[in-house]
């Protein structure tokens, strides 16, 4: 059995724990302190200290800053930047943007990589103008 002191030692021990160290689990503490991960919990919670511990936040590759979530590649904002690719037209000439596996995919094909299209309009009316039927 524990004394007083001891309680309160422990419970100073497994708080700075957490303070100093917000990527240890509540098992690596308990293991420090020798006491059950519940018990850390519960020490935790009544000193309104965070009871899960912070995985490392990773750097975006698209623009340089930290703060990527876990499990994640990319920013939300720059998933968009990342996955899209911007093309022109051949019919208006207007630019758009494309997902990039759709447009990688018409790259397989030598002569279908440069032909491309913002609408179906624009795919008609090139297809009018191209291979109209000649009587």
């Amino acid at each position: 059995m524990r004394t007083k002191i001891e309680v309160s030692t422990l419970k100073v021990d497994i708080i700075n724990l957490r303070k100093n160290n917000p990527k240890y689990t509540l098992q690596r503490i308990g293991n420090e302190t020798c006491v059950s991960r519940e018990y850390v919990r519960q020490i935790l919670k009544k000193n309104h200290l965070p009871t899960k511990h912070t995985l490392p936040l990773r750097i975006c590759p698209i623009c340089g800053l930290d703060g990527v979530k876990y499990g994640l590649k990319y920013h939300k904002e720059c998933y968009h930047n990342a996955h899209t690719k911007i093309l022109q037209c051949s019919s208006c000439g207007k630019q758009f943007e494309r997902n990039l596996a759709d447009a990688h995919r018409n790259l397989k094909y030598p002569n279908k990589g440069k032909i491309v299209f913002c609408s179906k309009e624009c795919h008609g009316r090139y297809l009018g103008t191209h291979h109209s039927k000649r009587s």
